[in-house]
């Protein structure tokens, strides 16, 4: 389900699709919308490194 989800997103140019039938779940989101990265980077830690 989640490739289909995928593939509809990519193909219709959407950046998010959501699941309406609950609680608003996010079934897909463009990864250019992670920035995980930039937050490990300004909290002084290196991205891909677990800290201990």
């Amino acid at each position: 389900m989640a490739k289909a989800i995928q593939a509809v997103a990519e193909n219709d140019n959407l950046d998010m699709i959501f699941d309406k039938n609950s609680e608003v779940i996010m079934l897909y989101a463009n990864p250019r919308y992670d920035k995980s990265s930039d937050v490990i980077i300004k909290l002084g830690l290196k991205p891909g490194v677990f800290a201990k």
